[in-house]
């Protein structure tokens, strides 16, 4: 099953998987970044997370993610 995502004009989407147990801390980082992306995912598929930021935003979610995945060994791209 896929994540839905609304992706619209001006909007970025990038794919993770994550461990299980690790899903729940990068919620947390990302709420303690106000406003820089959001995060959509299914309990139908634990460790898939799409977060979704606007365009202009996207270099500073890019490099957010660098910091994280130091964090959070088992953090990594996927395709949408």
């Amino acid at each position: 099953m896929s994540v839905s995502v609304p992706l619209g004009h001006g909007l970025v989407a990038v794919a993770l998987r994550i461990a299980p147990d690790e899903e729940g801390i990068l919620w947390g980082f990302l709420l303690g970044e106000d406003g820089l992306a959001s995060a959509h995912g299914e309990r139908a598929e634990p460790g898939r997370v799409v977060l979704l930021t606007t365009a202009s935003q996207a270099g500073q979610l890019e490099a957010w993610l660098a910091e994280v995945s130091a964090e959070l060994p088992s953090l990594r791209r996927e395709p949408l």
